[in-house]
């Protein structure tokens, strides 16, 4: 290594600076015992064109480019086909089957960034190109790791013009959605499968568990085909205060599926003897409820892009968790004081809201809840159904997250086991781990 290779990559800024060690080949970033996200970022930001070109390696999964509002990951830990891209600009998330990278093994990436297109190559081969409007982006570079993978750099090298004055430093990211989790009572996850498999067309992702919450849990990732959502079927061998889940109760938090045609799926419901509610037709929309054997709802709404493939029931994805409350303004001021969340004004409409936050597992900035607006909903009690959305917190965040959280609710849980809760102006529930 040159020592202008060396003095390059020790100006780079850690997020979390005891995650990130200088080795003999040059950098390495791993925490092996959390989940965050580790990166290094240079000390200024760049403007469009611009080049990122590094060398590194991985041991696992997760090598992750960053630039602006952007990234790219390789190796991602759900499919480590899967590339994941957050475009630059907005954060939009585009996505294809290029991203598998041998680990152990350096590998040579570049990201070049013009004002109306951008191409990642690696090793001399073409993985994405993607056209859009990226002149006038500007932003911190980095590379980094997550989920467990220590990834080792050798270069790091940007092309393009500086900005002045430096950017601010990033504020750290509190909260980050993880998953829906749909809790079966325990000795029913394997019915449960069958059951999410022959009626929606879910395909259980084998080998990828929830997060490690509790020793107690288990549970199967179930994924549509072709990408079009997915869900967590959890179970606990005992309930502690976290996990409680009063199954008599109504909920005011749902899981949206689309389906090709809402009244075949309604009658497909009805034939097959699952239990639904009755057939809604309002302002243009038509749903229904259908409740899966444990009673925990789904709600069945209109798909728009299908491409023809579904189960039985013509149901063929899921989209963005309902919220129901009965002062949306309230609401939303809320989601985005506590949580971070942004109202999205696109798909925004009469009686509901999108926010928009980042997923936590491809860091995309996208459509993650969908706030609807019940004048008759009631505050529920404490306990709370089987479908529950999760936020995840990085653990040099977890303090400062549960301390903005005891500010704005009266009701919150005790910190403990990595893991807190707390409620919603109508008490609905948040999980938030880390």
């Amino acid at each position: 290594m040159t020592a202008a290779l060396e003095e390059k990559l020790l100006d780079l800024t850690a997020n979390i600076e005891n995650y990130v060690s200088a080795t003999s080949d040059g950098l390495s970033l791993y925490q092996g015992h959390h989940l965050d996200k580790t990166y290094v970022l240079t000390p200024r930001a760049y403007k469009v064109p611009m080049r990122i070109e590094a060398v590194a390696r991985t041991d696992s999964s997760n090598i992750r480019l960053k630039y602006g509002k952007g990234q790219i990951i390789f190796n991602w830990e759900r499919n480590h086909d899967s590339l994941r891209c957050g475009e630059p600009s907005k954060g939009g998330a585009y996505n294809n089957m290029n991203g598998r990278i041998p680990i152990n093994e350096w590998n040579h990436f570049v990201w070049e960034i013009e004002p109306d297109f951008m191409r990642v190559t690696v090793n001399g081969t073409e993985r994405l190109f993607l056209k859009g409007k990226f002149s006038n982006v500007k932003g911190q570079a980095g590379i980094g790791s997550a989920f467990r993978s220590k990834v080792d750099i050798k270069s790091f090298r940007v092309a393009g013009e500086e900005t002045d004055p430096p950017p601010a430093p990033l504020k750290p990211l509190m909260f980050e959605y993880d998953e829906t989790h749909i809790s079966v009572p325990q000795g029913s996850l394997e019915t449960a499968v069958q059951w999410y498999s022959h009626h929606l067309g879910l395909e259980p992702k084998l080998g990828f568990g929830p997060c490690s919450l509790h020793p107690s849990m288990k549970g199967t990732l179930m994924q549509f085909p072709k990408g079009r959502g997915s869900l967590y079927l959890i179970t606990v061998s005992e309930e502690p205060e976290h996990f409680q889940v009063n199954r008599e109760q109504a909920d005011h938090f749902h899981l949206q599926l689309m389906a090709n045609d809402v009244k075949v799926a309604y009658d497909y419901a009805k034939d097959n003897g699952l239990h639904t509610s009755s057939l809604f037709e309002e302002r243009g929309k038509v749903w229904f409820h259908l409740y899966d054997p444990y009673g925990n709802r789904l709600t069945v709404t209109q798909g728009k892009d299908s491409d023809g493939e579904s189960a039985g029931s013509g149901i063929y994805g899921c989209v963005m968790p309902i919220v129901t409350v009965s002062d949306l303004e309230r609401s939303v001021e809320w989601y985005t004081k506590v949580l971070g969340l942004k109202k999205s004004g696109r798909g925004s409409g009469d009686g509901d809201v999108l926010l928009r936050g980042i997923n936590r597992h491809n860091g995309a900035n996208v459509n993650i809840l969908q706030l609807v607006h019940d004048p008759n909903c009631s505050n529920p009690t404490a306990c709370r159904p089987g479908i529950r959305q999760y936020f995840f917190v990085e653990r040099h965040n977890l303090k400062k997250a549960y301390q903005r959280a005891q500010k704005w609710c009266p009701l919150i849980a005790p910190l403990e086991d990595k893991s807190f809760h707390f409620y919603d102006p109508d008490g609905n529930r948040i999980n938030v781990l880390s």
